[in-house]
């Protein structure tokens, strides 16, 4: 519309708030209370200026919120990993590391024997491996060879912690050759010079499903034998 008094041009402008407002294109915008619609147009301009470098500013503040956070999980996660391997390579060495004891055992008949065994944990299969030797310190070879032929002669082996209390129950496997052989021992002979010079017997075998953890309990071995 125009003011043919002033030639002024009256129109409307969209402020930066959406709002549509009268304004004026000309000179006399003051005199008739209205703002010049270049004005309006300039202002609503900086404001969307405004506003869109306060959103980009925003964003650039959400994406480096972003990835400060993908970096801490990141570390916390390479921290986690590290601290589980750090845990996984101590129990290893702990599972490896064989449990080992030496004993002497003398019988009424005279006949005196050692025994050496050791025991760790296969963690594939959580057996028990047993490696044990019976070496005849003192008596007659018919008094030695005797145990591992006849009879039920067996030996035993028992779990304690570090408060020295029985774990679980002890592993139990005969001496006897042929019993052994049945439950899977090998028996391997320890001699001299020839098979009169029997110096000792090996077994070897696995026993006994057990559990990780109960195997990191175990701090020392028992032997017995029953003749």
């Amino acid at each position: 519309m125009v003011d043919q008094s002033t030639r002024d041009i009256i129109s409307k402008e969209y402020d930066g708030k959406g709002n549509l407002l009268n304004c004026t294109i000309g000179n006399s915008s003051w005199k008739r209370g209205l703002p010049s619609c270049n004005e309006i147009i300039d202002k609503r301009t900086k404001d969307f200026e405004r506003l869109a470098l306060a959103e980009q500013k925003r964003l650039e503040k959400e994406k480096s919120e972003e990835i400060k956070q993908y970096k801490k999980t990141l570390k916390d996660q390479k921290q986690k990993l590290e601290k589980e391997k750090r845990e996984e390579t101590k129990i290893n060495k702990l599972l490896k590391r064989k449990k080992s004891n030496t004993k002497s055992f003398t019988f009424p008949n005279g006949l005196k024997i050692k025994t050496i065994s050791q025991i760790r944990l296969d963690p594939r299969s959580n057996q028990i491996i047993v490696n044990c030797e019976i070496l005849k310190q003192k008596g007659g070879l018919d008094q030695f060879t005797k145990i591992f032929i006849e009879g039920n002669s067996r030996i035993e082996i028992a779990f304690f912690d570090e408060q020295k209390l029985e774990l679980a129950n002890p592993i139990i496997f005969p001496l006897n050759i042929y019993e052994g052989q049945k439950a899977g021992f090998k028996y391997k002979k320890n001699v001299g010079q020839d098979m009169s010079d029997l110096k000792g017997i090996k077994i070897i075998g696995e026993k006994s499903n057990i559990r990780t953890s109960e195997f990191l309990q175990i701090d020392s071995i028992d032997v017995s034998i029953k003749i």
